[in-house]
C-alpha cells in the first residue's frame, strides 16, 4: 500500500480511490512508543500489528479492538482518535447503524458504546467481519455495494458493550475476531491535556518508519495466511467474561419465564384483569396456575403461554418451552394422570 501518494481511479465499473496517511511532523517514536506502553501493557506488540495491518493493508479483515474501563482518564479514546487520524477522511465516529449503513464504505468505524444497541452491534460487527462485499444504505435512499475495508474499534465504560452470542468464544487465537481489553486509568500524575495533539505530530513518522519495519516482519510469517483476521488475536481474560456475562433474548426470556414461575408470579405488562398490586414493587402481578400430584408440580401448556404472552416476551412460547425443557427444568411431556391434565413437570 502506497501511503503517501493519493489518487483516484476507474477499474470497469468500480472507482477505487486512496488516500494518503497522517504527513510527517516530528521525528520521536520513543514518545509513541512510551505511549502505546502505558496503555496496553504486555498487548503493546499486538496493537503494533494490528496498526502496522491496518496502515499497510486494504481490503482484509482485522480483529475488532474493544476498549473497557470501569473509570475515566484510560486513554482509549485518546488512542480510538489517534487511530482515526491516520486516515482522517475514511473513519466514521457515531453514526446511525440501526437505520444506515454510510461506515462501511469507509477505512475504520469508531463506535462509542453509549450510543449503541448491544443486540444489534454484535449482529452488524459479524456481518462486517464475515463478508467481503457490503451493502451501504445512506441517507438518501441510494443502496450500493463496496468491496469491505472495514475495521471497528469500540470503546465503552460498559461492563457489556455488546450481547454477545454465549457459545461463540473462540478457542484459539488463529479465529477469534475480537481484542478485548479492560484499560486501566492513567496515574494522575501523568496526564496530560495535550497529550493528543502531541502523539499526533509524532504518529505520521512512526507509521513510515516503525509500523512500516513491523508490517514487513509480518510478511516473513509463514502461518500469516491461517489467521482468519490476519494476526492471532489474545484472548483475554475479559472477553471470556464478556461472553460468559452474555445471553441471547431467547436465553434472558426464558430465565425471566423461569424465575417468574419459580415465584408463582409474572409481572404483568399487558394488564389484565385478575392481576393483584404488588406493594412492594409496585408492579402488577399476576398468579401462575400450578398444578401438583403426588408431590410432583406441573404447569399446563396455556399457562406457560398466558405467563410468555402476558410478560410481553419477543420469544414464542414454543421457543421458551424448548429452552427450559433442554435446561431439564420442564418435562418433556404433557403428562395426564387418568382422565387429569396435569402438564409438564416442574423441577424447581
Amino acid at each position: 500500500m502506497n501511503i503517501e501518494a493519493p489518487y483516484y481511479e476507474w477499474r470497469g465499473s468500480k472507482l477505487i480511490g486512496r488516500n494518503s496517511a497522517l504527513p510527517e511532523d516530528q521525528v520521536d517514536n520513543s514518545f509513541i512508543e512510551v505511549w502505546l506502553d502505558s496503555l496496553f501493557g504486555m498487548y503493546k506488540y499486538f496493537i503494533k500489528k494490528w496498526l502496522a495491518l491496518y496502515c499497510y493493508t486494504n481490503y482484509k479483515p482485522l480483529p475488532v479492538l474493544v476498549l473497557y474501563s470501569k473509570e475515566r482518564g484510560t486513554g482509549k479514546n485518546v488512542f480510538a482518535e489517534a487511530v482515526c487520524s491516520i486516515f482522517e477522511p475514511l473513519h466514521s465516529r457515531d453514526v446511525d447503524y440501526k437505520n444506515f449503513t454510510e461506515a462501511f464504505q469507509g477505512k475504520l468505524w469508531y463506535i462509542d458504546e453509549q450510543n449503541t444497541d448491544s443486540k444489534q452491534l454484535y449482529e452488524v460487527i459479524k456481518q462486517i467481519g464475515g463478508n467481503n462485499v457490503l451493502e451501504v444504505n445512506n441517507k438518501y435512499g441510494l443502496k450500493h455495494q463496496v468491496d469491505r475495508n472495514l475495521s471497528v474499534i469500540l470503546t465503552t465504560n460498559n461492563l457489556t458493550p455488546m450481547q454477545m452470542e454465549a457459545d461463540e468464544l473462540q478457542p484459539d487465537e488463529s479465529n477469534n475476531q475480537f481484542f478485548v481489553l479492560e484499560m486501566k486509568p492513567i496515574d494522575p500524575k501523568d496526564r496530560r491535556s495535550d497529550i493528543a495533539l502531541d502523539i499526533r505530530k509524532r504518529l505520521g513518522h512512526y507509521i513510515r518508519t516503525e509500523l512500516k519495519q513491523v508490517y514487513e516482519q509480518l510478511q516473513q510469517d509463514p502461518d500469516l495466511t491461517r489467521y482468519r483476521y490476519g494476526l492471532p488475536v489474545p484472548i483475554t481474560p475479559y472477553e471470556e467474561r464478556l461472553y460468559s456475562l452474555s445471553r441471547t433474548s431467547l436465553e434472558h426470556e426464558a430465565e425471566e419465564v423461569w424465575d417468574a414461575i419459580c415465584d408463582g408470579r409474572y409481572v404483568d405488562v399487558i394488564g389484565q384483569r385478575s392481576s393483584q398490586l404488588d406493594f412492594k414493587t409496585c408492579t402488577m402481578k399476576q398468579s401462575i396456575t400450578i398444578n401438583t400430584s403426588d408431590g410432583e408440580k406441573y404447569i399446563m401448556p396455556a399457562e406457560l403461554r398466558k405467563v410468555v404472552k402476558g410478560m410481553g416476551c419477543e420469544t414464542s412460547p414454543n421457543r421458551v418451552r424448548d429452552y427450559l425443557q433442554q435446561k431439564g427444568r420442564l418435562g418433556l411431556e404433557n403428562k395426564r394422570i387418568r382422565d387429569r391434565r396435569l402438564g409438564y413437570s416442574v423441577t424447581l
